[in-house]
C-alpha cells in the first residue's frame, strides 16, 4: 500500500466533489494500528531490544512500552 500510494495525492475527489482523503491514507493507518495491537498483544520486543526482556503474560504494558510498540510499528519500514 505504501508503494501505490508514493507519488499520489493525499487527497482525491469525494462523490460530491469535494475533497475527501485518499483511501489509501485511511487503509495504511488502519494496517499500522491492527500492527501494533497485534504486537502489543503477542509482547514481541522491538528488534533493537534483541536482548529485552519479554513480559510477563499477566502483566499489562505500560503507555510508554506501548507507545514504543505503536511508533516502531508506524515508522518502520
Amino acid at each position: 500500500m505504501e508503494k501505490e500510494l508514493e507519488g499520489q495525492p493525499l487527497t482525491v475527489l469525494g462523490s460530491q466533489r469535494q475533497p475527501v482523503i485518499n483511501p489509501l491514507v485511511s487503509e495504511l493507518r488502519f494496517y499500522r494500528a491492527a500492527l501494533a495491537s497485534h504486537l502489543r498483544a503477542l509482547r514481541i520486543p522491538d528488534s533493537e531490544d534483541e536482548g529485552a526482556e519479554v513480559l510477563p503474560m499477566d502483566r499489562k504494558m505500560t503507555r510508554s512500552e506501548s507507545g514504543r510498540v505503536a511508533a516502531h510499528a508506524r515508522w518502520s519500514r
